[in-house]
């Protein structure tokens, strides 16, 4: 029975599920990283609390990147009242722009994303579908800090971006948005270390 069931096995490599998880291969760490890329995305770009004032202190080039969601249609802004934080003075009242979201920019805002570094809760407008294209190579296993590691470069795309991703004064202005557009062309490119685990191989940040 053990005999038969060894060779069916054999006769279906590579359909019927046979292959080790734990082994070294191409399909393994490819499925591994699509899990990695699946918790990823949606992405949330541009991180920002809503509403928001935007000071003169704050400089030119962060208005811009206001102003390209304002222009996507994402954003909304109006002279107003508002309480802003200098680098030196403090706390302030002062009359500036504030940007809140627009109905349409309420569909793909995310609150609550990430926390600035003085323990802000900010959000951010997120999008897209990233896949695994291929893994361009990758090294022989080796224990490392107690782990089997295997270091491995791959290719990826993203799709289902919403169409303001592709606002060109968004593409301008925002770097990361404009290379994940255009991974449809030219596939991105990274490299990360996997680990592996009692159920097979894991992107290490899955594991943090």
């Amino acid at each position: 029975m053990l005999f038969r069931s060894l060779i069916a096995c054999l006769l279906m490599v590579g359909l019927s599920g046979c292959t080790d998880p734990k082994d070294a291969t191409e399909g393994n760490f490819k499925k591994s990283l699509q899990a990695y890329l699946d918790s990823e995305y949606p992405k949330c770009y541009f991180m920002s609390e809503m509403p928001k004032a935007i000071d003169t202190f704050e400089g030119s080039r962060t208005q811009q990147r206001y102003d390209a969601m304002k222009q996507a249609g994402l954003l909304v802004s109006s002279v107003k009242e508002a309480e802003v934080e200098g680098v030196f003075l403090g706390k302030q009242k002062k009359s500036v722009p504030v940007y809140e979201l627009t109905e349409e920019g309420k569909k793909y805002f995310k609150n609550d994303v990430s926390k600035t570094m003085n323990g802000k809760s900010v959000g951010g407008f997120c999008g897209g579908k990233a896949n695994i294209v291929e893994i361009v190579q990758f090294t022989e296993p080796a224990d490392m800090w107690g782990q089997k590691l295997s270091e491995v470069v791959y290719t990826y795309t993203v799709t289902d971006l919403p169409e303001w991703a592709k606002n060109e004064n968004i593409l301008e202005q925002f770097r990361e948005i404009k290379q994940d557009v255009e991974s449809t062309q030219t596939p991105l490119k990274d490299k990360t270390a996997l680990v592996l685990t009692n159920n097979g191989w894991t992107h290490r940040k899955l594991l943090q």
